[in-house]
């Protein structure tokens, strides 16, 4: 097996059946034989060196959605920038009323209030939001004895910081801590990374997500599945990490007949079941959720039909609008033509296969979402796709300002209207 640290190649993982090496190449022996481990103390100088890399990133990053989210209450100055199409949130500093809007502003009525347990399916909405991140800000709240906004704004901070973290530390297990530096910088500018400032559940998904997938890596196999798990209680999307568990395990026991292997897929969806079951007592439908998906939102998978209809219809008969979501057909277009284009980045890197599972189901979820579709703030949760140009793009500073560019104007859109749905 091969063992790397600190290389900016990527290398053949044990859980990753693509790509092997020719045992009958002249080269054979050399690029299995171990490369000399780095002492314990350089090893740590170079993860703590790291983790501040990810950390200065990601404040950067945070700089460009604060300049847009103050341009944003200077527009509107006076009004209260939290009040929508969503529940009502206290008013709070100026500074935050931009960043409590949209689905921010349901989780803190959730944080508050708690879930729902009966009414119209206007009054059930609530259900579809997945209960770790209002259960973290209710703690929170409730240890500190600050209101439930700065509560969650200061969850979010540190939320969207670990996840930066997280993903510097699984691109270091990967691919080396060059290809980290690089791959964390383009996941803070990323345009769907606005939501690393606001109290959404992403940051929270990524940051156990990149943790299971390193504990995979690392077989590690109960860690993986606890943190699979608590993936899977802060968005539904983290389901293909149940996946991934499951595909990694099955490589494991094939491999070397590991058994413990199987610990990974069997707690990963406890997350996820621990949410239906406790649906199932407070409102007495084990599948509110899919009924509040359905009926309160009007959402159900039609396999890219309306993405694509829209992504088209933009090419055909260009048009954008401030206008309640104006810009939705063109983030459409936007997302199906970068989707294609890290697809193939990701194929150029060839991760473990437990990655690769992950990043495809979680896009063609995306992808597939008759309403949602592939707009940037679910592409963040495919971040495989976010980082992949890093391992072996050449561009990757370029793309880096073009990201900052569509963060910066993403991010002014979605504070100050609704011409752009998250």
């Amino acid at each position: 097996m091969v063992q790397s640290i600190d290389v900016e190649t990527p290398r053949v993982d044990p859980i990753d059946p693509i790509d092997p090496i020719d045992p009958s190449s002249p080269t054979a022996a050399e690029a299995v034989a171990p490369e000399p481990a780095p002492g314990p103390g350089r090893r740590s100088g170079t993860i703590a060196s790291g983790m501040r890399w990810a950390i200065g990133a990601y404040a950067a990053s945070r700089l460009i959605v604060m300049a847009a989210a103050v341009a944003a209450e200077q527009r509107f100055h006076g009004a209260n920038m939290a009040r929508g199409p969503w529940p009502k949130v206290g008013h709070g500093p100026l500074y935050l009323r931009p960043l409590l809007r949209w689905d921010a502003a349901w989780y803190l009525d959730i944080a508050r209030k708690g879930y729902v347990h009966s009414g119209s399916a206007r009054h059930l909405r609530p259900l579809s939001f997945f209960p770790l991140l209002p259960m973290l800000v209710r703690a929170l709240s409730w240890v500190t004895g600050s209101s439930v906004e700065t509560a969650a704004m200061v969850l979010s901070v540190v939320a969207g910081a670990g996840a930066a973290v997280m993903i510097w530390l699984l691109m270091h297990r990967l691919a080396g801590p060059t290809v980290a530096n690089r791959a964390v910088v383009l996941f803070c500018l990323f345009p769907g990374a606005f939501v690393l400032s606001m109290p959404y559940a992403e940051p929270l998904l990524v940051a156990a997500g990149a943790g299971a997938l390193i504990a995979l890596a690392d077989r590690r196999w109960v860690l993986a599945g606890i943190c699979a798990a608590l993936a899977t209680a802060a968005r539904p999307n983290a389901g293909p990490l149940i996946l991934a568990c499951f595909v990694a395990a099955v490589v494991a026991i094939r491999a070397g007949r590991e058994w413990r292997a199987l610990w990974a897929p069997a707690l990963a969806p406890l997350g996820v079941i621990g949410y239906f079951a406790y649906l199932a007592v407070h409102t007495g439908d084990a599948l509110a959720w899919f009924h509040s998906e359905h009926n309160g939102w009007h959402e159900r998978i039609d396999f890219g039909h309306a993405t694509l209809s829209r992504a088209f219809s933009m090419i055909t008969h260009p048009h954008v609008s401030l206008g309640a979501r104006g810009f939705d057909n063109l983030l459409m277009l936007f997302g199906v033509v970068w989707v294609a284009l890290s697809l193939w980045a990701l194929w150029r890197w060839r991760p473990p296969l437990a990655v690769w599972v992950f990043a495809l189901v979680t896009v063609a979820m995306a992808v597939g979402s008759m309403n949602i579709g592939p707009r940037p703030r679910m592409l963040i949760g495919a971040f495989p796709l976010v980082v992949a140009p890093a391992v072996r793009g050449r561009a990757h500073w370029v793309l880096a300002g073009a990201y900052a560019i569509g963060l910066a104007g993403l991010s002014y859109l979605i504070f100050t209207g609704q011409s752009v749905v998250p």
